[in-house]
């Protein structure tokens, strides 16, 4: 037998039979559950397309629905381009009018002060020096040496405490429940503050009234001893002072002012302010909070305007592109791709809006679109991406809170750009390439449009710049990551993933050229032929090339079982029954499928290799057997020499057939010449026309007639006679 790694093991032509036959089982199999499977998506392709449609519609009825409110944006320090009035009833928080009333509050508030620390310093030891020289003291008071000297420092301690203020400021502290403890009134000349003779009074009552019984004969003795000192000294406490006005202001509750609805907010040329954005915050917040979401008239409106927008799209699908239209794949993919976009930009709204105000004014610009654009342009085709750029940006346009005009201009060229720049794409990387490119050609709408509201060297101009090229190098990561996903998800074959598989170092690739270099080399001259063929009747060539390059690595399991790997006169085949024979050159399909998933390659290649000879028989071989059987049909089983299909189901796919049919015979071509190729390409796709190879794909009869021409010019060309240098001319030129 074969082992899976193309390598020969021995074995006899009889077991090979019963292998081959196993395959041919297997293959018959696949193909009669895929034929079920089929059919199924096909009675329930209009319930998916339903489904698909009412998603797509909840989405945008919750997109519409849920809208910011919008409101005007204006940039501080610039000048208003219109005026704006009020819509509503509303109040905002009024800074200046605030700030009057805490002017207010603070007129009432005299200065603080304390006595000079110094000043009790002094005073302490004059004291102390009395009590220790003057003994007469101890005949007239109670009191105890100890008692007074602890009566000193505690006086001394108090003294340095106590505020000394006016009356009105000591009203204002009790009344403010500032404090009214450790404050004592007294009258003081501002223009020359001192510590007036009416404060030991008041400060000895205090003590006295704190004081136990037992030591009031001590404190009434020290106070007095330090009234006496003649050099007291006041001054400013102004860390006091700046907690107690700081106290006061924190009473003051902020002032609204309110504003009517038709009030003037803002004149045209006015310079905008602090309290403009203020107002027009306010203003938003009460239009929102009045908002009835679930009022009938409200859900109606917004439901037939996504109902409308829903059957807009569908239409346009039915009318211009069908085969997207019934296909649930293609409409899934299309569907998500819209409503990825639409959340990205209902997210970036939010993060602006809720949670970051300060950015709004530096993301003027949200390029947004052109994400939905590129991902359409690669995944399906230009023209949806044109339409869609347009659909999207109108709809986003009208429902996010965000300057409509810029917004519009902005997102539709650059969309514009991104479709056009997606054509060249070859690799995944080149994704941030066209996202630089398009916001290069965005540079020229934000600097204009700065230059017209404003000037081009304000620091605004330069924070749109960097944060759009940040937002579109965001978009382009995301691209980047989503495509490998859409692609294996909804089985989407891009113009990237198929140039990653043209690729020389692919292992099947090289396989093939090293094991089956014959097979190769046929390989490669049907995807010439192929890609030519598809391209003049507008199917896709890169697709035919590639799907060329893969559609015989069965053969890669027995290779010296065909033809063009053949290149010694001994033909395996001789050892062989035609029967045997026939289930070799069959069983190429199956096993190429295999290897193809095995490599997991895409499912549109696995499809065109499992197409390519669609339900046509092995004649050769049926021939052979047919003579041996004296010419007897009803001795022969043809489902023996039949491949099990099925037919090709693309344009593709039977361009594949025919320039695969076509290659292999004209190497049987004993001149080439136009005519001979032309009568040779003529007869092969007659022989598939009247097998009803082509009735599963949508090919037409005038797409065939360009295919044949195609192939016999491409053909010819290729295999065209060379000059004959006589030796002498050869010697020369070596």
């Amino acid at each position: 037998m074969f082992s899976r790694k193309g390598k020969k093991e021995n074995s006899s032509p009889s077991s090979l039979l019963f292998y081959k036959g196993d395959c041919y089982n297997k293959v018959m199999q696949m193909s009669r559950w895929m034929r079920t499977f089929k059919e199924g998506l096909k009675e329930n392709r209009r319930g998916l397309r339903l489904i698909i449609a009412g998603v797509f519609f909840v989405t945008l009825f919750a997109f519409v629905h849920f809208r910011e409110v919008r409101v005007e944006a204006l940039e501080i320090e610039t000048k208003a381009s219109s005026y704006i009035v009020a819509q509503v009833d509303f109040s905002f928080p009024d800074e200046e009018a605030t700030l009057i009333l805490r002017q207010e509050a603070l007129g009432d508030i005299g200065m603080i002060y304390q006595i000079d620390p110094k000043s009790i310093k002094k005073a302490r030891g004059q004291v102390e020096d009395y009590f220790v020289r003057n003994k007469s003291w101890r005949g007239t008071n109670s009191a105890t040496f100890e008692e007074i000297y602890t009566t000193i420092e505690k006086i001394g301690e108090q003294l340095a405490k106590i505020k000394i203020t006016d009356e009105r400021t000591v009203r204002k502290a009790c009344e403010s429940k500032y404090m009214c403890r450790g404050i004592i009134q007294v009258p003081i000349d501002q223009q020359n503050p001192s510590l007036s003779k009416e404060f030991w009074p008041i400060f000895l009552k205090e003590k006295l009234q704190e004081a136990p019984a037992d030591s009031k004969d001590a404190i009434n003795l020290v106070v007095n001893q330090y009234a006496a000192y003649g050099g007291w000294e006041i001054e400013l406490d102004y860390e006091e002072l700046r907690k107690f006005r700081n106290h006061i202001e924190a009473l003051v509750e902020g002032k609204n002012t309110a504003v009517k609805a038709g009030s003037l907010i803002i004149s045209e040329g006015d310079t905008v302010t602090d309290r403009h954005l203020r107002q027009l915050g306010e203003m938003k917040k009460q239009i929102r909070e009045s908002r009835n979401l679930f009022s009938p008239n409200t859900l109606i409106g917004s439901a037939i305007i996504a109902f409308f927008l829903t059957v807009l799209i569908a239409r346009y699908f039915r009318l211009y592109h069908k085969k997207i239209y019934y296909s649930s794949l293609s409409l899934s993919l299309y569907a998500t791709i819209i409503i990825l976009t639409l959340a990205i930009a209902k997210m970036i709204e939010y993060l602006l809006i809720e949670n970051a105000q300060f950015l709004t004014e530096y993301l003027r610009f949200p390029i947004l679109v052109p994400f939905a654009a590129i991902l359409i342009s690669i995944l399906l085709n230009k023209q949806i991406a044109l339409f869609s750029s347009f659909f999207l940006t109108i709809v986003i346009g009208l429902t996010l809170a965000v300057d409509q005009s810029r917004f519009l201009l902005i997102n539709y060229v650059a969309s514009l750009a991104a479709i056009f720049f997606s054509q060249s794409l070859n690799k995944r990387k080149e994704v941030f390439k066209v996202c630089v490119l398009l916001w290069v050609l965005s540079v020229p709408i934000i600097i204009g449009t700065n230059l017209i509201t404003s000037s081009f060297l304000e620091m605004s101009t330069v924070f749109d710049l960097f944060v759009t090229l940040a937002l579109v190098m965001f978009e382009a990561v995301l691209i980047a990551m989503l495509l490998p996903v859409f692609e294996t998800t909804f089985n989407v074959m891009t113009d990237l993933r198929l140039m990653e598989l043209m690729d020389p170092n692919n292992e099947l690739i090289r396989r093939l050229c090293f094991e089956a270099p014959g097979t190769y080399q046929h390989s490669i001259m049907v995807g010439i032929l192929a890609e030519a063929a598809s391209l003049a009747i507008g199917a896709n060539g890169l697709l035919c090339r590639v799907a060329a390059l893969f559609h015989d690595i069965g053969k890669l399991f027995n290779p010296n079982y065909f033809t063009e790997n053949q290149f010694a006169d001994f033909n395996v085949h001789r050892l062989l029954s035609p029967t045997e024979s026939a289930m070799v050159i069959i069983s190429h399909v199956h096993e190429g499928v295999e290897l193809a998933k095995k490599h997991k390659l895409p499912k549109i290649i696995i499809d065109m290799i499992q197409q390519h000879h669609g339900t046509t028989m092995v004649s050769y071989f049926y021939n052979k057997e047919l003579e041996m059987r004296d010419g007897n049909a009803d001795l022969v089983d043809k489902t023996l020499f039949t491949y099990p299909g099925p037919k090709p189901q693309t344009k593709e796919a039977a361009v594949l057939m025919i320039c695969d049919t076509v290659e292999a015979a004209s190497r049987s071509l004993e001149e080439i010449n136009e005519k001979n190729v032309e009568e040779l390409v003529h007869r092969l796709v007659s022989q598939k026309i009247k097998m009803d190879q082509f009735c599963d794909s949508d090919i037409s009869f005038k797409e065939l007639e360009i295919v044949k021409k195609v192939v016999v010019h491409t053909l010819y060309v290729s295999r065209h006679s060379r000059i004959k240098y006589s030796m002498k001319t050869s010697r020369a030129e070596d």
